[in-house]
């Protein structure tokens, strides 16, 4: 593990130098430092359910402060703290070294940049969406939940980002893929019949994950078709995750939309746990209107597949503030109904 992490990182140093070393002298940038750029957004929702909790409450979804800072042209930082409101505390989202390698937009090849510190890990097109002013609906989509826990993957790492005329493509290493998970095995009594007490509890610790993600823009405009892997490997220095994906987005003047499906195998000494998951959404635009509609389905190992159909409308009521409103037929095939008021500066 030692020497994949060693090999990785002289890999990206040797990449950093070689196309530093490639500029021309008089396009290296040292511009002084612009002033800092200050962002952010907040998001109230109230939720109705029908279910077996018959919850009725009101909560605040997302709330994000974001400070951006160019020291030149080619260096910048980022610094994210938001809110989690699983234990209501104020964390930090993001700490980003942003260096930019290469910039050329008069060749195929435009860009080249490195991004080290904490980030959303840009498996498939999901980052994309995690803030509440990018997501169309109310939620994020259900089967990203379902499937492991890559959803809102979020973790201290490096990456390289690579842009040209019509693609795209990510490489990242990061420290890991998921909590620590315990494995028990237990004596089964074949005369009683039932599972006796553990006779061991192995502790599966994630060590590091590798991945990335190519984009393709056929025909270098608004319709975009990728394809995702990552590899997570465990302290022993097996594999312990195999997550796949593939999406396609199109993001059009009246029509728009976006889909995923993720493949994700885990392998917890031996006990191994495989989700599949995937969703379509959709939106189109009726004056200041925008009405969306989704569906996902999910499943883990040889479970039957899951659904879920959601639809909703939004409308803008201020400049950056938006009304949003979703209705969504669970998996339980309860019904809930939630409203959301998202505004962000």
């Amino acid at each position: 593990m030692i020497r994949q992490i060693c090999a990785f990182t002289i890999a990206i140093e040797i990449l950093i130098a070689g196309v530093i070393a490639a500029q021309p002298a008089d396009s290296v940038d040292v511009s002084p430092s612009q002033g800092p750029l200050l962002s952010g957004f907040v998001d109230v929702r109230g939720v109705y359910s029908n279910g077996s909790d018959n919850s009725h409450r009101f909560s605040v979804g997302q709330a994000e402060l974001d400070l951006e800072h160019m020291l030149s042209n080619r260096v910048g930082i980022l610094l994210c703290a938001a809110y989690n409101s699983d234990n209501g505390a104020i964390e930090l989202g993001a700490a980003e070294l942003q260096l930019t390698l290469y910039e050329n937009d008069q060749r195929y090849l435009n860009n080249i940049s490195l991004v080290a510190g904490q980030f959303d890990v840009p498996f498939g097109i999901g980052s994309r969406y995690y803030a509440s002013t990018d997501c169309e609906t109310v939620t994020s989509p259900w089967f990203s939940q379902s499937v492991g826990n890559w959803s809102g993957w979020n973790d201290y790492g490096v990456q390289v980002q690579a842009t040209s005329r019509s693609a795209n493509a990510v490489l990242f290493a990061v420290n890991g893929y998921e909590e620590s998970a315990e494995v028990v095995y237990k004596v089964y009594n074949w005369t009683a019949g039932v599972e006796e007490d553990s006779i061991g509890v192995v502790v599966t610790v994630p060590e590091a994950a590798f991945g990335g993600r190519l984009g393709i823009n056929p025909a270098g405009g608004d319709i975009e078709l990728g394809i995702s892997g990552s590899v997570g490997i465990d302290d022993r220095g097996g594999v312990g995750m195999t997550l796949l994906g593939s999406d396609l987005s199109y993001d059009g003047t009246l029509f728009g939309c976006h889909g995923e499906f993720i493949y994700n195998s885990l392998d917890r000494e031996g006990q191994l746990q495989v989700s599949r998951g995937c969703y379509l959404q959709a939106h189109c635009h009726i004056a200041t209107w925008r009405v969306i509609s989704r569906y996902a389905a999910a499943n883990k190992n040889a479970e039957p597949w899951q659904s879920q159909y959601s639809a909703g409308i939004a409308l803008p009521v201020a400049v950056g503030t938006e009304l949003r409103c979703e209705l969504i037929r669970t998996a339980e095939r309860n019904a809930v109904a939630m409203v959301q008021i998202v505004a962000g500066f």
